[in-house]
């Protein structure tokens, strides 16, 4: 019943995003984050 929810790449990015606040911690995950920001922002200029 939950399995289109667990194969959902929302939810899997969801459970990265948590592996890196709980395994890296949040300074990896935010550099990340604003690097793919950057990098999306970049490709309008």
């Amino acid at each position: 019943m939950l399995d289109w929810i667990s194969n959902s790449p929302i939810v899997k990015l969801q459970i990265e995003s948590w592996s890196y606040f709980t395994g890296l911690g949040a300074n990896e995950y935010w550099g990340a984050v604003a690097g793919l920001v950057l990098s999306s922002v970049a490709a309008y200029l």
